[in-house]
């Protein structure tokens, strides 16, 4: 009997320990033990081409005219698929058209039904209609010049079987699942189709739902964690529940790093996750593509400090086809600018007809600081300055922005005074002891060479 009080004060003394832990587990930085907070991402893809503020033609053709019952289904869905997520985009024919998408369906399988029987064990007959059709559609969208900009193609294929008058497919029949489609906003129908029109429908919107998706400008929903455990997560989290994003950023950035690896990477995993939404939700494409680059190098960090969080690499993996698309985007835009600036008029032309248009794409300090890193020299970044308008702020933004980017006095003078602003002075250089010249006898004439 007396060892019942001992063994009662150590179960207290254990249940204490246990609980005590728990705080501090659930108190620091991470994702939460018990209950984990999540938010809804609108995740929007960019276009693999530039459609916004931009006019679509959309043509088909078939490679056989038995094919061709397909193809005013196939360009008014597409069409229309494309105008709905990107609204800035414009309809004109193809001679006027910025952009011509050309499809030609290169093989259609017409759907057919086919009826078998089954005897129940109860000695019943039970009829199940097997629908079957196939489509394949080669598509490349081209500028006005007549180069190809992005070109793939994609099959889909209907092949499901219900039993008659049901809408039930039966376990073990023939069927060949539909995958999700990114940006579709709804899964595809299991009813049984009515007639072979219903299935043409069906292929038609999955081949629309696809390209639409590779091109780009699609949005889908993402369930996305949020990191907690001290005030400062909290209340950034609290912010990212009311989808409060900038005030999300404002919290975790005027808050000092952790002192610990592990806690830091919650850190920053959340201020990308705040700038990937503020991503999602800008209105104009360059603001975009900055906050989607902000994001991704903050989770590269948090992966980078915190390898063994699984979370992080999922979330790369995220970003990581937006980020490349954005690239691309890049290039195909300096190519373009490259282009124009190497194309000289013919001694007889005019100034008129030298091509114009990629030399208005705005440039940005996040373009400046991007292209160095990818090794651009400098002389070339100046002289795209000077061909190209420049977005540029004065803020502290962008001071710490190009303090930490290292951008050289020559490049900041450039977009200073392409902004309108005073360069910087000259006198930041500090001259050496060594090297001042002296002063006690005769002052040396600017005009003296050595």
């Amino acid at each position: 009997m007396g060892d019942f009080p001992r063994r009662s004060l150590l179960g207290s003394v254990l249940a204490v320990a246990v609980l005590t832990s728990q705080v501090v587990l659930v108190g620091a930085p991470g994702f939460g033990l018990i209950r984990k907070k999540k938010v809804d991402l609108q995740v929007r893809k960019p276009a693999v081409v530039r459609l916004a503020n931009a006019s679509l033609a959309v043509r088909g053709k078939s490679t056989d005219n038995r094919y061709q019952t397909v193809v005013p289904g196939l360009e008014t869905s597409l069409e229309t698929e494309l105008v709905s997520n990107e609204r800035t985009l414009l309809k004109k024919t193809a001679a006027e058209a910025d952009w011509v998408l050309e499809l030609t369906v290169t093989a259609y399988t017409a759907p057919t039904v086919q009826r078998r029987v089954q005897q129940m064990k109860n000695g019943a007959p039970i009829t199940f209609n097997r629908w079957t059709g196939s489509l394949n559609v080669a598509y490349q969208v081209v500028d006005k010049t007549g180069r190809v900009h992005d070109a793939d193609n994609v099959m889909d294929q209907y092949d499901q079987e219900f039993q008659a008058n049901t809408n039930q497919q039966p376990s073990g029949g023939f069927r060949i699942p539909t995958l999700p489609i990114p940006g579709q906003s709804k899964a595809p129908t299991t009813a049984e189709p009515r007639s072979p029109d219903d299935v043409r429908q069906v292929l038609v919107q999955n081949v629309v739902n696809r390209i639409a998706s590779q091109l780009g400008n699609t949005m889908e929903k993402v369930e996305a964690q949020v990191a907690v455990g001290d005030d400062v997560l909290d209340r950034a989290a609290t912010f990212m529940e009311q989808r409060l994003w900038a005030r999300a950023v404002e919290e975790l950035e005027k808050a000092p790093a952790y002192t610990k690896p592990e806690d830091e990477s919650y850190r920053r995993y959340s201020l990308g996750l705040a700038y990937e939404a503020m991503s999602y939700d800008a209105t104009t494409f360059t603001t975009q593509r900055a906050n989607l680059f902000q994001a991704q190098e903050h989770y590269d960090k948090a992966a980078e400090l915190n390898p063994d969080q699984k979370y992080f690499v999922e979330v790369i993996a995220r970003t990581r086809d937006s980020v490349a698309r954005y690239r691309a985007l890049d290039s195909m835009q300096k190519g373009d600018q490259a282009q124009a600036a190497n194309a000289k008029p013919s001694p007889g032309g005019s100034a008129q007809q030298a091509p114009s248009k990629p030399a208005s794409q705005t440039l940005t300090v996040n373009d400046v600081i991007e292209m160095r890193a990818a090794g651009v020299p400098d002389p070339q970044i100046i002289e795209l300055i000077r061909v190209s308008p420049v977005a540029f702020a004065l803020d502290r933004d962008t001071l710490l922005a190009m303090a930490k980017a290292k951008v050289p006095d020559t490049i900041q003078n450039e977009l200073r005074v392409k902004a309108g602003l005073e360069p910087l002075p000259p006198a930041q250089k500090t001259a050496s002891p060594a090297s001042k010249p002296s002063t006690q006898g005769k002052p040396a004439s600017p005009a003296q060479g050595k």
